[in-house]
């Protein structure tokens, strides 16, 4: 038993597990390990027969996973951590698309639900394209155990909601909104278009019924309506006695 009496081993070392750094797993891959309930001090797991901790100022020890300062006997329960895998990528596919993996351990795999199609894989980085619409998903496994996930759509663009600036409403595309190419509004009993995802509305004051859906290259996606308020006041200045035209804002009815 190692002779850790006169050790500093006060720290706090929850802040490294709560902030989303960190993901609990088993301990057969796990890389640090944190004792006692209160968090206090944490380890690198080398095998699952050597630890590496240190007490404050003190030195780097190696050693067994139960041969620890005499405060931890008997061994409170271990919590066991890797680092949390990232999967970074667009949320809503309608082409190939390009998904990076961050802080995964060696030896991983991954893997892509029956919908998508593997274009090229390497250097943490893989490009799939969609065959079905629907939910799909790319997860990361270590040792038979799912470290990542990540849920996607596929298919034309999902709408989530909509804002108002106090000149233009803009619809909230779920996932990426680099595929919209077009959206389409109706206003009350007026329908407008736009070649983004945002428009200039014909009324800026009540409450109004609007609907709006966009489309991509995969056709048009599903309609939002929501009934809208706007604010009680309008934003648009207008200078009738401006010189140039283009110091003046015109209503809003004018930009559609």
């Amino acid at each position: 038993m190692l002779n850790l009496n006169s050790l500093n081993y006060n720290t706090s070392e929850d802040i490294y597990w709560t902030d989303g750094s960190y993901m609990e797993v088993p301990e057969s891959i796990a890389t640090k390990v944190s004792y006692d309930q209160s968090g206090n001090h944490s380890a690198i797991r080398i095998n699952s027969e050597w630890y590496q901790s240190k007490w404050g100022p003190s030195a780097l020890v190696k050693h067994h996973p139960n041969d620890v300062h005499p405060s931890y006997q008997p061994l409170k329960t271990k919590k066991y951590y890797i680092k949390k895998p990232l999967i970074v990528g667009v949320d809503l596919l309608y082409g190939t698309e390009t998904y990076t993996f961050y802080r995964t351990p060696a030896n991983y795999t991954f893997e892509i639900s029956p919908n998508l199609t593997l274009v090229s894989s390497g250097n943490n980085t893989i490009k799939v394209t969609p065959t079905l619409y629907g939910s799909t998903y790319i997860n990361i496994w270590y040792n038979n155990f799912l470290i990542a996930q990540k849920l996607l759509s596929v298919g034309p663009p999902i709408i989530s909601g909509i804002t108002y600036d106090g000149y233009a409403l803009n619809a909230q595309i779920y996932g990426s909104s680099t595929s919209v190419i077009k959206t389409e509004w109706t206003i009350d009993n007026g329908i407008y278009s736009s070649a983004g995802t945002w428009i200039y509305p014909p009324v800026n004051t009540g409450t109004h019924t609007i609907s709006v859906r966009a489309y991509n290259n995969l056709g048009w996606g599903s309609p939002f309506t929501t009934d809208f308020t706007f604010p009680g006041s309008s934003m648009y200045s207008i200078n009738l006695n401006a010189r140039n035209p283009e110091n003046c804002l015109p209503p809003a009815a004018l930009l559609i």
